[in-house]
Order: structure tokens, then sequence, then C-alpha cells
């Protein structure tokens, strides 16, 4: 496979090992750890251009891909893994551009799951 694609979001492909996430896992064994462990990505590939961008990554695992393709909607429950334990859960939600995958926080600490309008404009819950 080819390189990123200009303007996509390197930092994407950069593990942390100090987030949250890496924390909350550290004290999960079994199959659920393994899963973790060696979790993927979605992104997607431009075979025009031979690249690739990465849509989903570890501060926001979770995309869904509609059929228009042109808006996306991410989630991520990182900041509330500590919160699950009590509290339930909360995402907070992105829409992420899949020619850039840049991605901009739009609902924050949310326990609904709002779905996205075919056109990308609204979300609903």
């Amino acid at each position: 496979m080819g390189k990123l694609c200009s303007g996509a979001w390197a930092g994407a492909l950069n593990w942390n090992t100090r987030t949250g996430q890496l924390a909350f896992l550290a004290g999960i064994s079994g199959k659920k750890g393994e899963k973790e462990k060696n979790r993927t990505y979605t992104g997607v590939y431009d075979p025009a251009e031979d690249c690739f961008v990465q849509l989903a990554d570890t501060r926001m695992p979770h995309i869904r891909i509609p059929k228009s393709n042109h808006i996306l909607l991410g989630s991520s429950s990182v900041p509330y893994a500590k919160l699950l334990t009590w509290d339930g859960h909360y995402r907070d939600y992105y829409l992420a551009d899949p020619e850039s995958g840049e991605k901009k926080l739009v609902l924050e600490a949310l326990q609904e799951r709002p779905s996205l309008s075919p056109d990308g404009k609204f979300l609903s819950w």
C-alpha cells in the first residue's frame, strides 16, 4: 500500500502509552485484553492517489460509515472508561471527513446514540 494522503492526520498512527485507555486496559486479561491489544482501526485507501487516510484511532476508535460517505460519525468512550464502572456508558461524538481524516468534536458525554442524517447536516438522538 502507498503513503498517507496529503492532509491526512499523521498523528492517527501514533500510539500514546499514557492514554487513559491503556491504563484502563492494563487490568484486562483473557480474550478481551487480547482483542484490545490487537485492535485495528478503520481507514480508507484511495487507489487513484495510492494513499491511505486513517479515520479511527486510539482517541476515537469507533466510526460509522453511512451510504452517503461524504461525512462520517465517530465516537469514543475512552475519556469515560472509569465512569463505566459506576455511572454507565458515555461517549463523545465526532464528525469526520473521509478524505482528510479531520475530526471535529460535536457532542460530549452523551449517553444516547445519535444518528447522522443522510445529507450529513443533522444529528438526532
